[in-house]
């Protein structure tokens, strides 16, 4: 962002631009009221891996990749041997969002074994009951500047597997999760759900990082900047 800015305002940019450090909040709890409710509701019954995203609904944050990908996965010679729900979050963008919305609709109703669910714009208890939900947080964005979202799943102690755009090679470490391209995608998936000692391991790691690196760091930096 630092170097479109400079390149956009030539006149003005240079010299000015500050980046602020990554960041992250504690997690909130998941009550169990709001985490049965959402299995009530999507028919997660025990035993099945939950993916999780969360964005807006748009072509740069990449969800029809994962969805071509886990379609690709189905039709592979090693398909899921078990089952799987993916939790698609987010509201369709202003730009281009409906459209897009449709397209994500009609892919995953080509899915035979793996369920996607579209549950919306998520918040509050509801999402912190997804974020408790999930076995494996999956950000697929094509450009991501920031990441706050992957942040918010490492601070909830979801590992994660990644496209590697800008903010996630940031945030991203090999003890936490995986960054892939999408040509490896589903298979990096399939390896991380079937293996739970690894995710155990990487979910006190992303804990661990998401706690290194406070929200309050980058807040206290712009107070400095803006004094």
């Amino acid at each position: 962002m630092q170097e479109t800015l400079e390149r956009c305002y030539p006149q003005h940019a240079p010299g000015k631009v500050r980046i602020l450090p990554w960041g992250a909040e504690p997690a909130a709890p998941a009550s169990a009221m709001a985490t049965d409710a959402l299995r009530t509701e999507f028919r997660i019954s025990p035993g099945t891996m939950v993916l999780l995203t969360l964005s807006r609904i748009s072509p740069e944050k990449g969800q029809h990749i994962l969805l071509e990908s886990l379609l690709e996965w189905e039709r592979s010679a090693t398909p899921p041997r078990q089952p799987i729900v993916l939790l698609l979050c987010g509201c369709a963008a202003y730009m281009q969002g409906n459209r897009y919305h449709n397209r994500l609709q009609a892919l995953a109703a080509r899915l035979k074994h793996i369920r996607v669910h579209f549950p919306g714009h998520v918040t509050g208890s509801r999402k912190a009951a997804c974020l408790a939900l999930a076995d494996l947080y999956i950000f697929p964005s094509i450009h991501e500047s920031y990441g706050l979202t992957l942040m918010e799943a490492l601070s909830a102690g979801l590992p994660a597997v990644c496209l590697p755009s800008h903010g996630a090679r940031e945030v991203m470490r090999p003890d936490i999760g995986a960054m892939v391209g999408p040509e490896q995608l589903w298979q990096t998936i399939r390896v991380w759900l079937e293996d739970e000692s690894r995710r155990g391991r990487a979910a006190e790691a992303a804990k661990l990082h998401a706690a290194r690196n406070p929200f309050g760091e980058a807040a206290e930096k712009l107070a400095r900047l803006l004094v």
